[in-house]
């Protein structure tokens, strides 16, 4: 992968919104206790975290900051 990346013309990273702190993320944190290695398909599964805010085992989902707003 790394040759790859120093001979491309122009790399795109896509990056996301940390549910937690609002900073870039570019990981998937579990939020199900699924011992299956990947759980695809499943809604409300996985949300986006930044390096800072991941751990590494199932967590519960974050509740939503902006909840209010969307109730006005």
């Amino acid at each position: 992968m790394p040759q790859l990346l120093a001979i491309a013309s122009y790399i795109s990273k896509e990056l996301v919104i940390c549910v937690v702190c609002g900073n870039p993320a570019n990981r998937s944190q579990r939020l199900s206790d699924s011992l299956e290695r990947v759980v695809v398909g499943a809604a409300g599964a996985y949300e986006a975290r930044c390096r800072k805010c991941h751990v590494a085992a199932p967590v519960a989902m974050t509740p939503a900051s902006n909840i209010e707003l969307l109730s006005r």
